[in-house]
């Protein structure tokens, strides 16, 4: 199945009946609705809310079918080619003035969009993204588009995002190399980096930075040791929210990025252990 289907009813006085239209092999296909009154069909009357309707530009060439927002920016995903006048193929930015491409866009048709962070993630019936292999889902991270390892074996309809999870949902029964009946997860780690400058002279955890933040923050932490180390994050309730280190750790200096996309809006507490040392610090996710 290469295509979705949408449906909408045609509502008749005293019964309901559907009618369906083909639109050409290449477009998804939509059933249509009007509204009949007997065998009139009546006319749209203005609506004082009418006003608030307005054009973002001069639109698309063709169906939109997926929307999402990230800031102040909306990205729309669909069949079209042309967005606001310009080359855009299947996927395009609003940045509240005009139309933008992002890349050289896709190949097939959008049918899901989601956004994490910096991060815009796209799934549909595409093979290549900005010029670069993707099975039907693929990463814009502002500048350029990336694969999700080997992707779907079959087109991607729907994302969600929670925390460094993204949940995929289609007409797949492979995503990677596993087995996945119509859902699977991609789950992205937060991001660690070592500094390698001296070694410290004792364990320290830093305020977090930035902070209050939206949506990342860098934790910093340092340990004189060899040994496991292990970094949570918290709500106010005590419930752990991630996991964001647990490994063995050399003696350094590390960095760790949390992305907060997911979450609501609060205070939070992250806690370093490492050997006998246990310190805590709050930290505020502001939306």
């Amino acid at each position: 199945m290469k295509h979705l289907v949408f449906l909408s009813a045609i509502l008749v006085l005293g019964s309901i009946s559907v009618n369906a239209q083909e639109s050409p092999a290449s477009e998804p296909r939509f059933i249509r609705s009007r509204v009949h009154a007997g065998s009139t069909q009546t006319a749209a009357t203005l609506d004082t809310d009418d006003v608030y309707w307005s054009a973002l530009g001069n639109g698309m060439n063709s169906f939109v079918t997926a929307l999402a927002t990230g800031g102040s920016e909306l990205y729309a995903g669909g069949i079209f080619d042309t967005a606001g006048g310009l080359s855009a193929n299947r996927v395009a930015k609003w940045n509240g003035v005009q139309w933008l491409p992002l890349g050289s866009g896709m190949d097939s048709d959008v049918f899901a969009l989601a956004v994490s962070g910096s991060n815009l993630y796209a799934g549909g019936h595409f093979t290549v993204a900005g010029g670069v292999s993707a099975n039907r889902i693929a990463k814009w991270n502002g500048t350029q588009w990336s694969r999700l390892g080997s992707g779907t074996n079959e087109d991607v309809t729907s994302l969600a995002v929670s925390g460094n999870n993204l949940f995929v949902g289609g007409l797949f029964t492979t995503a990677g190399v596993t087995p996945s009946s119509f859902i699977a997860r991609w789950s992205r780690p937060p991001t660690s980096v070592e500094e390698r400058n001296a070694t410290p002279e004792k364990f320290r955890l830093e305020q977090n930075y930035p902070n209050p933040f939206n949506p990342e923050t860098n934790i910093k932490y340092q340990i004189p040791s060899t040994g496991n180390v292990m970094l949570k994050l918290y709500d106010m309730l005590g419930r752990e929210v991630a996991m964001l280190v647990n490994e063995h750790k050399s003696p350094g200096t590390y960095t760790m990025t949390w992305d907060a996309s997911g979450h609501s809006s609060g205070i939070y507490f992250y806690r370093l252990t490492a050997g006998s040392f246990v310190e805590t610090k709050k930290l505020v996710l502001v939306r």
